[in-house]
């Protein structure tokens, strides 16, 4: 039988609750901003004329780049617990990327939304923190539908369009963490299959148990072993297969990056970078993740414009992380390019890859 609108209910206030523990904030840290309207290597950003800025200050103007700095120390009171940094900057739109002692470590976006510093220093050691973001230039209403007359196809984005929320060092539970990955995935697949199907009956059983074998609200380590605990209850439903005959997946991660498309070329560097950065520190923390990026035009706008990042890329494909595959040197438009100018692509970026 199909769970009930209560049972479901429960499923559902308990992965919020879960999901709610997985950062814990443990203060609040003093920060100075400087608007550009410049991309800026972080070298040059550092000589802006840097102020203190509070909780709710406007700011971001269009196409303009914000930059934040503060400094953190890690606690030694969380020696040996994951400790990171979650920055709120204006809305979940901005990407944000972020140095720590003037090296790019990862990017920041409604996706990515923390920095893990336990890597970068043992406890008590003081780090510098830079971080910038994009402010936008507004949003577009359609991206292939028709416009009706008179509509703008991107508006124009208010004067000052994001608010800052803060930057905070929290400290992170991965038990917590890879519960909420389990639970979210099955609850997913709960209401993806037929309804009253035996999987959809069997999923929910299993989340239902779960959610009784965990206390959200209990001290840090009785809740790491009630989330062990509900982990290998929730094992079985995650394993499980449509029949013997089912194929296996293998899944890597992908960056579809546009050059200048709705975005000058300069925002193109900065995802890039924000991109590239992101993929690698999880690849430091998750040794099995793969990544693949096929335009050798990104390549070469990151060995130029960020040569740090582009030596770890490096690094990673000696270890097999990172896969280089592809043939043109951008992605192309097919339609509008001469047979002579696709050539070409093709050539410039298979001898790119094989250098």
């Amino acid at each position: 039988m199909a769970l009930s609108i209560d049972w479901s209910r429960r499923i559902d206030l308990w992965c919020e609750a879960v999901r709610e523990r997985v950062m814990t904030s443990l203060s609040e840290l003093p920060v100075e901003f400087a608007p550009t309207m410049e991309h800026l290597a972080a070298a040059a950003a550092r000589k802006l004329p840097f102020k203190p800025i509070r909780r709710g200050r406007k700011w971001g103007r269009k196409w303009q780049y914000g930059w934040f700095r503060c400094k953190v120390r890690l606690p030694r009171a969380k020696a040996g617990r994951p400790v990171v940094l979650a920055a709120k900057v204006g809305s979940p739109e901005v990407e944000m990327l972020v140095f720590v002692n003037g090296v790019v470590v990862s990017g920041l976006d409604r996706w990515h939304d923390h920095v893990d510093l336990t890597a970068l220093a043992p406890a008590g050691k003081t780090l510098n923190i830079l971080i910038e973001a994009y402010a936008g230039h507004g949003h577009p209403v359609s991206r292939c539908a028709f416009l009706t007359p008179g509509r703008q196809s991107v508006p124009e984005p208010p004067a000052l369009q994001q608010a800052f929320e803060g930057i905070r060092l929290c400290e992170w539970n991965e038990p917590a963490y890879q519960l909420w990955m389990d639970a979210e995935t099955l609850r997913g697949l709960m209401h993806g299959v037929r309804r009253d199907s035996l999987r959809q009956v069997r999923i929910g059983k299993t989340l239902s148990e779960a959610s009784c074998a965990v206390d959200p609200e209990a001290p840090t380590e009785q809740f790491d072993r009630e989330a062990g605990k509900a982990r290998k209850l929730l094992a079985p439903a995650l394993a499980a297969i449509n029949g013997t005959t089912a194929p296996e997946m293998y899944c890597f991660g992908h960056a579809h990056i546009d050059v200048a498309w709705l975005w000058p070329l300069a925002q193109t560097y900065r995802k890039n970078a924000h991109t590239f950065s992101t993929a690698l520190a999880l690849m430091e923390k998750y040794r099995e993740y793969r990544f693949l990026q096929s335009q050798a035009q990104l390549y070469d706008y990151v060995k130029a414009q960020y040569p740090d990042v582009y030596a770890r890329i490096r690094k990673a494909v000696r270890r097999g992380q990172w896969i280089v595959e592809g043939g043109m040197w951008v992605e192309a438009d097919t339609n509008i390019s001469g047979g002579e100018g696709l050539i070409r692509q093709f050539l410039y970026g298979k001898e790119f890859f094989r250098r």
